[in-house]
């Protein structure tokens, strides 16, 4: 009986997932034309503006400087969220690291036991965002001001802190990283070994994901298949939502919603990254909508002032 159980489970997604593919190899030239697609965003956007700021902040990791940055916050961390300074670090990182990556880092972290695995949950659950740097660099150019990114930014941080509080009963400690035990190469080496594989990762998922626009344009009505393409794809749907016909603070306060939320494509590259935690998606899924949520209501406080 279990055995069949298990079985009837697995077709939910199996069916659905065989239709899907059989649907691509029917038309090849749409899958053609979406796989380039997806190149030219991994290949002109993603790889220039994630890679290398990805391998130093990675770099700064391994050579402890978060870690130090982490003690000297230790008595504001840990009154008020209940993390200790070198488990803060994780935080610091994650915050100009940017997802997928940074939940990799965690689920690197909780491998090698600096974590405990409810410590390693919790902050994947809470530190979910888009880098600062992608903040900064892109929504400026996408809207053609530069004065959304303090309010972006502060949007994604009250997020963030909101969900760091509210779960502060899971209390996270680290053990101390000893700095002396990683040499200059080796904590290059490891930064530019663990960002390759984050952005061969994200640039897969990417083409994935990009390849069923042409089904969603097939299902559903223009105005209806906007929406969900949208989620999808985290880089696209910023640039789609850029362009939606909505006033300027309504625009931005979506943005910041996505910001928080990643869409379904980050998702499946943060459950690809993290095969040590084993993390519920359903339960990831409800922090993702939260966080959307309260992002949202940052932003459009701040661009309503």
């Amino acid at each position: 009986m279990t055995f069949l159980l298990r079985n009837k489970n697995r077709i939910f997604y199996q069916l659905p997932i065989t239709l899907l593919i059989l649907w691509l190899f029917l038309h090849p030239q749409q899958l053609y034309a979406t796989s380039l697609e997806a190149l030219k965003i991994w290949l002109l956007t993603l790889i220039p503006s994630m890679f290398l700021a990805m391998i130093l902040i990675r770099f700064l990791h391994a050579l402890g400087i978060f870690h130090l940055l982490g003690k000297w916050l230790h008595p504001f961390s840990w009154h008020i969220f209940h993390i200790d300074g070198n488990a803060f670090a994780y935080v610091l990182t994650s915050l100009f690291l940017g997802f997928p990556a940074s939940a990799m880092l965690i689920d690197e972290a909780y491998y090698k036991q600096q974590l405990s695995k409810d410590a390693a949950r919790r902050l994947i659950l809470c530190v979910s965002c888009a880098s600062f740097g992608f903040i900064s660099v892109t929504c400026p150019l996408l809207y053609q001001d530069e004065t959304i990114v303090m309010p972006l930014l502060f949007s994604q941080l009250g997020a963030i802190a909101v969900l760091l509080f509210v779960t502060r009963s899971t209390v996270i400690v680290s053990d101390p990283i000893h700095m002396t035990s990683t040499s200059f190469y080796e904590a290059c080496t490891q930064s530019i070994r663990s960002s390759g594989y984050a952005i061969f990762i994200i640039g897969t998922y990417v083409l994935i994901i990009t390849s069923l626009h042409p089904l969603i344009q097939f299902l559903l009505p223009p105005r209806l298949a906007l929406f969900p393409r949208i989620l999808m794809e985290f880089s696209s749907g910023t640039i789609l939502l850029a362009s939606l016909p909505f006033s300027f603070s309504l625009r931005l306060s979506l943005q910041s919603a996505l910001l928080g939320f990643a869409g379904f494509c980050v998702h499946m590259q943060i459950m690809a990254m993290i095969p040590h935690i084993k993390l519920s998606y359903f339960h990831y899924f409800l922090y993702r909508i939260l966080q959307a949520l309260l992002a949202f209501a940052f932003a459009f406080f701040f661009f309503s002032l």
